[in-house]
């Protein structure tokens, strides 16, 4: 028998096969018993326990059979400190004790079956972790991401240079998403306006506004089917399968 600790453990049960009466030990007899009857429920320590059971009829004792349980120690779970970021914003999670990891609630999650989720929750959470350890023994811990709500939050980078060498060619504001009726106008150097940007969500260079209604999708679709066709065109004509 196997058991977690904080685990109600199971009633031992045994009959008498001769009519005498049941007696449990937790030292081999001759020594006194710790209870008698057909059921018994140990009081278990960390580690392996053994109890022994016999039948006595009289002055005749028969040989005691033996019982092994094992209790296991619950693992020390720790969901990690609190959090504070700024709405629209995410945070690494960081719980530790155990093999198996279930977070809950997973609104917010990237993933609520590992060790460290992403987080990114619209309004202040309590994330509570189970974590399992090799003997499939749990325990439990929580820990809070609060949302900044002050203007701290905001957050504009003052340059940027998209030229497609993969260092500082995405824009994004901090805080962006706290002011969904924006507007955004972008100057260059010698102060010309070169973009302007309406509800500026951090994602300008989508072909189109992220589309919530599936009867809107159309004209995306019918544009990405005919740029996959040009393309493979292009690949054709030059006898080759990546763009170089």
């Amino acid at each position: 028998y196997s058991y977690c600790e904080g685990v109600p453990v199971d009633t031992l049960k045994s009959f008498p096969q001769a009519g005498g009466e049941i007696l449990w030990y937790a030292i081999p007899p001759p020594s006194l018993p710790v209870a008698s009857g057909n059921s018994y429920v140990p009081d278990l320590e960390l580690g392996a326990n053994t109890r022994y059971v016999a039948e006595r009829l009289g002055v005749c004792e028969s040989q005691p059979s033996v019982i092994t349980l094992t209790l296991f120690p619950i693992p020390i779970v720790e969901a990690g400190p609190e959090h504070v970021i700024c709405f629209g914003d995410n945070i690494r999670l960081n719980a530790t004790g155990g093999i198996k990891y279930r977070w809950f609630p997973s609104d917010g999650l990237n993933d609520s079956t590992i060790a460290e989720p992403m987080a990114s929750p619209e309004g202040a959470t309590l994330y509570h972790v189970e974590v399992s350890d090799l003997n499939n023994c749990k325990a439990f811990d929580s820990t809070w991401v609060m949302i900044n709500t002050t203007d701290h939050c905001w957050h504009i980078y003052n340059s940027f240079s998209p030229n497609n060498d993969n260092i500082n060619d995405h824009w994004l504001i901090d805080g962006i998403l706290r002011h969904p009726s924006n507007a955004i106008t972008i100057y260059n150097r010698f102060e010309d306006v070169i973009a302007e940007f309406q509800n500026y969500n951090n994602i300008p260079h989508l072909l189109c506004p992220v589309i919530n209604d599936a009867t809107k999708t159309i004209n995306a679709l019918q544009w990405l089917a005919k740029e996959m066709e040009r393309r493979f065109e292009i690949f054709s004509e030059i006898s080759s399968r990546n763009i170089k």
